[in-house]
Protein backbone atom coordinates (compact mmCIF):
# COMPACT_ATOMS: atom_id res chain seq x y z
CA UNK A 1 0.00 0.00 0.00
CA UNK A 2 1.19 3.55 -0.66
CA UNK A 3 -0.15 7.04 -0.26
CA UNK A 4 -0.20 9.49 -3.16
CA UNK A 5 0.35 12.61 -1.06
CA UNK A 6 3.81 13.54 0.15
CA UNK A 7 4.81 16.54 2.28
CA UNK A 8 2.86 18.89 0.05
CA UNK A 9 0.72 22.00 -0.11
CA UNK A 10 -2.97 22.59 -0.59
CA UNK A 11 -4.57 25.54 -2.29
CA UNK A 12 -8.03 27.04 -2.28
CA UNK A 13 -9.14 25.42 -5.54
CA UNK A 14 -7.77 21.90 -5.68
CA UNK A 15 -8.66 19.36 -3.00
CA UNK A 16 -6.13 16.54 -3.28
CA UNK A 17 -7.14 12.98 -2.52
CA UNK A 18 -5.14 10.43 -0.60
CA UNK A 19 -5.67 6.95 -1.93
CA UNK A 20 -4.83 3.68 -0.19
CA UNK A 21 -4.01 2.08 -3.53
CA UNK A 22 -3.08 -1.55 -3.11
CA UNK A 23 -6.50 -2.63 -1.87
CA UNK A 24 -9.28 -3.24 -1.88
CA UNK A 25 -9.18 -3.92 1.83
CA UNK A 26 -12.01 -4.87 4.11
CA UNK A 27 -11.51 -2.01 6.56
CA UNK A 28 -10.01 1.49 6.22
CA UNK A 29 -9.38 3.57 9.34
CA UNK A 30 -8.15 7.04 8.45
CA UNK A 31 -6.70 9.67 10.77
CA UNK A 32 -9.95 11.64 10.61
CA UNK A 33 -12.28 8.69 11.21
CA UNK A 34 -13.12 8.12 7.53
CA UNK A 35 -13.64 4.51 6.47
CA UNK A 36 -13.53 4.84 2.67
CA UNK A 37 -10.57 3.90 0.48
CA UNK A 38 -9.98 7.58 -0.43
CA UNK A 39 -10.14 10.76 1.64
CA UNK A 40 -10.01 14.36 0.48
CA UNK A 41 -8.12 17.03 2.41
CA UNK A 42 -8.55 20.79 2.25
CA UNK A 43 -6.51 22.05 5.20
CA UNK A 44 -3.24 21.43 6.97
CA UNK A 45 -3.39 17.94 8.44
CA UNK A 46 -1.39 14.90 9.51
CA UNK A 47 -2.50 11.95 7.39
CA UNK A 48 -2.28 8.22 8.06
CA UNK A 49 -4.44 5.15 7.53
CA UNK A 50 -4.72 1.65 8.94
CA UNK A 51 -6.14 -1.11 6.74
CA UNK A 52 -7.36 -4.64 7.42
CA UNK A 53 -7.65 -7.31 4.72
CA UNK A 54 -10.15 -10.16 4.49
CA UNK A 55 -7.86 -12.39 6.58
CA UNK A 56 -7.85 -9.92 9.45
CA UNK A 57 -4.27 -8.82 8.85
CA UNK A 58 -3.64 -5.18 9.72
CA UNK A 59 -1.12 -2.71 8.31
CA UNK A 60 -0.49 1.01 8.83
CA UNK A 61 0.76 3.60 6.39
CA UNK A 62 3.53 6.13 6.83
CA UNK A 63 2.47 9.41 8.42
CA UNK A 64 2.34 12.31 5.98
CA UNK A 65 2.05 16.00 6.77
CA UNK A 66 0.09 18.18 4.33
CA UNK A 67 0.49 21.95 4.61
CA UNK A 68 -2.16 24.37 3.42
CA UNK A 69 -0.55 27.12 1.37
CA UNK A 70 1.08 28.05 -1.90
CA UNK A 71 3.70 25.85 -3.52
CA UNK A 72 6.79 27.79 -4.68
CA UNK A 73 7.86 27.78 -8.30
CA UNK A 74 9.87 24.69 -9.18
CA UNK A 75 13.53 25.60 -8.66
CA UNK A 76 15.80 25.42 -11.69
CA UNK A 77 19.50 26.22 -11.21
CA UNK A 78 21.17 28.38 -13.86
CA UNK A 79 24.87 29.15 -14.04
CA UNK A 80 25.22 32.86 -14.72
CA UNK A 81 28.33 34.99 -14.45
CA UNK A 82 30.22 32.39 -12.46
CA UNK A 83 27.42 31.95 -9.93
CA UNK A 84 24.31 29.81 -9.48
CA UNK A 85 20.88 31.45 -9.65
CA UNK A 86 17.48 29.92 -9.00
CA UNK A 87 13.86 31.12 -9.01
CA UNK A 88 12.58 33.81 -6.62
CA UNK A 89 11.24 32.34 -3.38
CA UNK A 90 10.60 33.25 0.24
CA UNK A 91 13.72 31.45 1.50
CA UNK A 92 16.38 29.05 0.29
CA UNK A 93 18.76 26.28 1.34
CA UNK A 94 21.61 25.32 -1.00
CA UNK A 95 23.29 21.91 -0.85
CA UNK A 96 26.64 20.62 -2.07
CA UNK A 97 26.81 16.84 -2.48
CA UNK A 98 23.80 16.58 -0.17
CA UNK A 99 25.30 18.69 2.64
CA UNK A 100 23.75 22.01 3.66
CA UNK A 101 25.81 25.06 2.76
CA UNK A 102 26.03 27.54 5.64
CA UNK A 103 24.67 31.01 4.98
CA UNK A 104 22.92 29.89 1.80
CA UNK A 105 19.55 31.61 2.27
CA UNK A 106 19.81 33.44 -1.04
CA UNK A 107 18.56 33.20 -4.59
CA UNK A 108 22.23 33.23 -5.62
CA UNK A 109 25.14 31.02 -4.62
CA UNK A 110 28.79 31.59 -5.52
CA UNK A 111 30.36 28.12 -5.84
CA UNK A 112 33.96 27.71 -4.73
CA UNK A 113 34.41 23.98 -5.28
CA UNK A 114 33.38 21.27 -7.71
CA UNK A 115 30.45 19.05 -6.84
CA UNK A 116 26.73 18.44 -7.24
CA UNK A 117 24.58 21.39 -6.20
CA UNK A 118 20.87 21.41 -5.38
CA UNK A 119 18.63 24.04 -3.86
CA UNK A 120 15.45 23.78 -1.80
CA UNK A 121 13.11 26.75 -2.11
CA UNK A 122 10.34 27.62 0.33
CA UNK A 123 7.10 29.57 0.07
CA UNK A 124 6.03 31.86 2.90
CA UNK A 125 3.67 29.08 4.05
CA UNK A 126 6.59 26.69 4.53
CA UNK A 127 5.93 24.55 1.46
CA UNK A 128 9.09 23.58 -0.38
CA UNK A 129 10.43 22.02 -3.57
CA UNK A 130 13.92 20.72 -4.34
CA UNK A 131 15.69 21.29 -7.64
CA UNK A 132 17.23 18.67 -9.86
CA UNK A 133 20.96 18.25 -9.14
CA UNK A 134 23.49 20.21 -11.17
CA UNK A 135 27.14 19.18 -11.32
CA UNK A 136 29.59 22.10 -11.35
CA UNK A 137 33.22 21.72 -12.41
CA UNK A 138 34.83 24.65 -10.64
CA UNK A 139 37.82 24.61 -12.99
CA UNK A 140 35.45 25.62 -15.80
CA UNK A 141 33.79 28.49 -13.92
CA UNK A 142 34.34 31.80 -15.67
CA UNK A 143 34.18 34.66 -13.19
CA UNK A 144 33.09 38.15 -14.18
CA UNK A 145 35.85 40.67 -14.76
CA UNK A 146 35.83 43.89 -12.73
CA UNK A 147 34.00 45.84 -15.45
CA UNK A 148 31.39 43.18 -16.26
CA UNK A 149 27.82 43.20 -14.98
CA UNK A 150 24.83 41.00 -15.72
CA UNK A 151 21.37 42.54 -15.46
CA UNK A 152 18.31 40.29 -15.60
CA UNK A 153 15.46 39.83 -16.29
CA UNK A 154 15.02 42.56 -18.86
CA UNK A 155 12.20 43.45 -19.34
CA UNK A 156 11.25 43.04 -15.66
CA UNK A 157 7.99 43.16 -13.74
CA UNK A 158 8.55 43.82 -10.02
CA UNK A 159 12.29 43.37 -9.61
CA UNK A 160 15.57 42.87 -11.43
CA UNK A 161 18.96 41.51 -10.41
CA UNK A 162 22.54 42.66 -10.84
CA UNK A 163 25.45 40.21 -10.76
CA UNK A 164 28.89 41.76 -10.38
CA UNK A 165 32.44 40.82 -9.46
CA UNK A 166 33.62 41.12 -5.86
CA UNK A 167 36.18 43.80 -6.74
CA UNK A 168 33.97 46.83 -6.94
CA UNK A 169 31.81 49.03 -4.76
CA UNK A 170 28.90 50.14 -6.89
CA UNK A 171 26.79 53.28 -6.92
CA UNK A 172 23.50 52.52 -8.68
CA UNK A 173 21.24 55.14 -10.25
CA UNK A 174 18.04 54.40 -12.18
CA UNK A 175 16.66 57.24 -14.29
CA UNK A 176 13.72 57.64 -16.62
CA UNK A 177 14.18 58.81 -20.21
CA UNK A 178 13.99 62.48 -19.14
CA UNK A 179 16.95 62.01 -16.80
CA UNK A 180 14.89 62.11 -13.61
CA UNK A 181 16.33 59.80 -10.94
CA UNK A 182 13.69 57.30 -9.78
CA UNK A 183 15.95 55.05 -7.69
CA UNK A 184 19.41 55.37 -6.17
CA UNK A 185 21.46 53.12 -3.94
CA UNK A 186 25.08 53.33 -2.82
CA UNK A 187 25.48 51.00 0.14
CA UNK A 188 26.55 47.83 -1.65
CA UNK A 189 29.38 45.88 -0.07
CA UNK A 190 32.09 44.99 -2.55
CA UNK A 191 31.67 41.36 -1.45
CA UNK A 192 27.99 41.44 -2.41
CA UNK A 193 27.85 39.66 -5.76
CA UNK A 194 24.09 39.38 -6.27
CA UNK A 195 21.91 42.45 -5.90
CA UNK A 196 18.11 42.40 -6.10
CA UNK A 197 16.31 45.67 -6.80
CA UNK A 198 12.58 45.53 -6.04
CA UNK A 199 10.48 48.26 -7.66
CA UNK A 200 6.90 46.97 -7.81
CA UNK A 201 5.39 50.48 -7.81
CA UNK A 202 7.59 51.86 -10.58
CA UNK A 203 5.46 52.80 -13.60
CA UNK A 204 5.93 50.76 -16.76
CA UNK A 205 8.37 52.31 -19.20
CA UNK A 206 11.96 52.57 -20.36
CA UNK A 207 14.71 53.41 -17.85
CA UNK A 208 18.46 53.83 -17.79
CA UNK A 209 20.43 51.99 -15.11
CA UNK A 210 23.74 53.65 -14.37
CA UNK A 211 26.41 51.74 -12.46
CA UNK A 212 29.27 53.85 -11.10
CA UNK A 213 32.35 52.03 -9.80
CA UNK A 214 35.77 53.55 -9.06
CA UNK A 215 36.17 56.14 -11.82
CA UNK A 216 34.16 54.09 -14.31
CA UNK A 217 30.57 54.12 -15.46
CA UNK A 218 28.31 51.71 -17.33
CA UNK A 219 24.74 52.25 -18.49
CA UNK A 220 22.05 49.70 -19.28
CA UNK A 221 18.65 50.16 -20.88
CA UNK A 222 15.93 48.55 -18.73
CA UNK A 223 12.26 48.05 -19.53
CA UNK A 224 9.65 47.84 -16.78
CA UNK A 225 6.52 46.00 -17.93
Amino acid sequence: MRNKVDNTALDDIYTPAVDAETGPFEVYEWHNGATTSTVSISETDTIYVTVINDHGCKASSDTLYAVQGEVPDFPVINEIGGGLVTVPAYSYIWFLDGDTLDGSNSQYWDPDTSGTYTVEVFSEDGCSLVSSPLYIDYSHIVELSKNEFIIFPNPFNDSFHVIKSNLENVHMILSDVTGKIVYEYTEFDNEELFITVSLPDLPAGVYILGLHYDDNFKAFRLVKE
